[in-house]
């Protein structure tokens, strides 16, 4: 694969790694030894995320970083604030049932 061979180059690449089905020993001592080692840890509590705690940690966010898959640069999510409560939402709601 070249260096520069742009997204689909990229895609082909990950995909020859990842694409490709491979099966797992499930029955592994490993497995057995880890599972029984975890056992006794308690589950960890879900503190609910707050409006207040989603609009600081967008505000300590840079500016002009690169936007991820929404194409909105951070300047711009810092100004729309009204969809804090939104986020804050769905990220308890994936907390919850993920």
């Amino acid at each position: 694969m070249e260096f520069n061979s742009g997204f689909k180059g990229l895609t082909a690449f990950w995909a020859s790694i990842w694409g490709n089905a491979v099966k797992h020993n499930l029955n592994a001592s490993w497995i057995r030894r880890e599972q029984t080692r975890v056992s006794n840890v308690p589950a960890m509590e879900h503190s609910p995320i707050t409006t207040e705690q989603v609009s600081r940690l967008i505000a300590k966010t840079l500016n002009w970083n690169t936007p991820g898959p929404d194409r909105i640069n951070n300047f711009w999510i810092k100004r729309i604030t009204a969809t804090n409560s939104y986020l804050a939402y769905h990220f308890n709601q994936f907390m919850e049932y993920a």
